[in-house]
């Protein structure tokens, strides 16, 4: 894993595609804009508020742990080397997660505008003013980061063997934006939709925002509970997947084929 090389690369393709980037940074504010004052969050009160800000952030970065490995796949395919770099010491777990925190870092610093223009527009920050529930965020984002590495590597086991899997990893954008109670409260769903919700860690994540912001220590704990195994699950998939995934395209032949 070197994620200093991966960085440079990623810099140096900012720099030569900066018309893109500012664009799309701009698209990304308007999204985000577009869904807070479409479904009315200022008037849903401070927990709609935070529960806001947590849902556009994990989607911000989250989608990257999931839609990069796919794409990570078929660059290795496209390329030829996929089998090199299965059969090297480093191994392909290396450096998808060496991509994922590059990525992860570069979206960082590109948040910083786009998370600041839109507090501003929106005044979304006077909610946010309370540090522990910052730090409160910043930890559930790191488990729901890490569950959907789990899911990453899971779409990396199939891409291995299916090849081109990167509607799986896009799709995950869909769940994220509808499956966490970030536009459409989850029981306002149907309940085998609350249900398949269950099985990712947005969910989970909004349940212990909510109940730390209503003082329900109980449901609190439930919930951090529930956040813990749903992340631990994912990572122990993901592992197994992309290991059967391995195996399956070294047995076949198959990693030089795309």
């Amino acid at each position: 894993m070197n994620v200093g090389v991966e960085l440079n690369k990623i810099w140096n393709e900012m720099r030569v595609y900066w018309f893109e980037l500012v664009f799309g940074n701009a698209n990304t504010l308007i999204a985000f804009a577009g869904i807070y004052f479409a479904f009315q969050v200022e008037t849903k009160g401070v927990s709609a508020q935070v529960l806001f800000f947590f849902g556009v952030m994990f989607w911000y970065f989250g989608v990257h742990a999931t839609d990069l490995v796919a794409l990570v796949m078929q660059e290795e395919l496209e390329e030829g080397t996929l089998e090199q770099v299965l059969t090297s010491r480093s191994g392909i777990f290396s450096v998808m997660l060496g991509r994922v925190l590059a990525q992860l870092v570069v979206d960082a610093c590109k948040a910083l505008p786009i998370f600041g223009l839109l507090f501003a527009l929106t005044g979304l920050g006077r909610s946010l003013r309370d540090v522990s529930l910052l730090v409160l965020i910043l930890g559930l984002f790191g488990l729901s980061f890490l569950a959907m590495v789990g899911v990453g590597a899971t779409i990396a086991g199939v891409a291995l063997v299916k090849k081109r899997v990167s509607s799986v990893g896009f799709a995950t954008t869909n769940f994220i934006l509808y499956l966490s109670g970030l536009t459409i409260p989850l029981d306002q769903l149907p309940g085998w939709v609350t249900v398949l919700a269950r099985a990712f860690p947005m969910s989970w994540a909004g349940d212990v925002l909510t109940a730390h912001l209503a003082n329900d220590r109980r449901a609190m704990a439930l919930a951090s509970l529930g956040l813990l195994m749903c992340s631990l699950l994912w990572v122990a998939v993901g592992g197994r997947v992309f290991a059967w995934g391995r195996t399956t395209a070294l047995v076949r032949g198959t990693t030089a084929q795309y």
